[in-house]
């Protein structure tokens, strides 16, 4: 589906498909809207932290720092934080330098320069994004891909599973 989004967007879109483990969404995405949101695949990984870092950088920002790690899914301790450290302002822009030390990547001013769109909530461009659509839905024990491989195709969905509740037992006293 074709849509306009600020970089802001996108970037939300992309972490929520991460979020999901969608990566193959995700790199469709980076790769079909390359001309407008330029991300390389090898960088990615960066994201997260340069978005983070971008925030840490700003004087005044309409999300708190809590915001900012669930929008990344980023667990709080994975930067050395508690749920209350995250929601002190005053305490998250004392400890910059402490919770950059907890980034596994070294994030550049480059890499900033490079993404700052990420942040971008004003200018909006073509984007093309996808969307879960459930087309079919199979019972136990049924196959499918066969039609694929018969054809030689590309793959043209994804699939989920899913497990019916199974009946639990308990002991029965002796």
């Amino acid at each position: 589906m074709r849509t306009f989004f600020t970089g802001n967007e996108y970037f939300l879109y992309l972490m929520n498909l991460l979020k999901k483990h969608d990566r193959y969404t995700f790199y469709l995405c980076i790769e079909n809207n390359y001309v407008n949101y330029t991300i390389e695949k090898s960088e990615e990984k960066y994201l997260p932290y340069i978005y983070i870092s971008i925030y840490l950088s700003k004087k005044k920002s309409d999300l708190s720092f809590k915001e900012i790690l669930s929008n990344v899914n980023i667990n709080p301790k994975e930067l050395g934080l508690t749920e209350f450290e995250v929601s002190d302002y005053i305490l998250v822009k004392k400890n910059i330098d402490r919770i950059k030390y907890f980034f596994p990547y070294k994030i550049t001013a480059d890499l900033i320069e490079k993404y700052y769109f990420i942040t971008d909530k004003v200018t909006k461009k073509e984007v093309y994004i996808y969307k879960d659509e459930k087309f079919l839905s199979l019972e136990s024990k049924s196959y499918f891909g066969d039609s694929a491989i018969d054809s030689n195709s590309t793959r043209n969905a994804t699939i989920i599973a899913s497990e019916d509740n199974l009946p639990t037992y308990s002991a029965l006293p002796p």
